[in-house]
């Protein structure tokens, strides 16, 4: 037997409750897009850090472990210091165009003359900037290259010097401003 409040309940408005598939869908519609937005973004912010042959220097980590414990048996020490040329003897277009010192001491503080130098420049996350540099003995005792850096920020100055001894391996890090 119906009761006349059971009568009632039925009749009650069918809208009341058409609002929540709309509220359920319209979260998952935010979570959608704040998600592409962040996946946009890392995309779009990644510089393609990477090597070539990574697999194969993975494999000479152990010789490049023991070139390093060779660096250290010779105790030499290098700094490598950026000097900006002048304003008014730019020759490029970049801000950050002028020489590279290279300073070179023994364990005891002497400084070593005569090394044959081969170094690169690098951007440590971004590929595709390296340039090679000449470095030129300097009757002071040190050594110079000339260099145009294209962008600020930080680089990599990978050093490789020959001597009797064995090679001085060694990577000097510049911050340009």
């Amino acid at each position: 037997m119906i009761k006349d409040r059971d009568i009632e309940l039925a009749e009650a408005d069918p809208r009341k409750g058409k609002w929540i598939p709309y509220v359920f869908f319209g979260m998952f519609a935010v979570i959608i897009i704040v998600n592409g937005a962040l996946v946009f973004y890392a995309f779009d912010s990644w510089r393609g850090l990477s090597t070539e042959n990574a697999y194969e220097k993975g494999l000479a980590y152990n010789q490049a472990l023991e070139a390093d414990r060779k660096r250290q048996a010779l105790a030499w020490n290098s700094q490598v210091v950026f000097e900006k040329d002048p304003v008014g003897a730019q020759t490029e277009a970049s801000e950050f165009t002028g020489r590279l010192i290279l300073t070179l001491k023994d364990d005891q503080g002497v400084l070593i003359r005569g090394m044959k130098i081969e170094a690169q420049a690098a951007r440590p996350l971004q590929v595709g900037l390296e340039f090679p540099l000449q470095f030129s003995y300097n009757s002071d005792g040190t050594y110079e290259a000339p260099a145009v850096f294209p962008l600020p920020g930080q680089w990599d100055v990978k050093l490789r010097i020959k001597a009797i001894e064995g090679h001085y391996i060694k990577t000097e890090r510049l911050n340009l401003q």
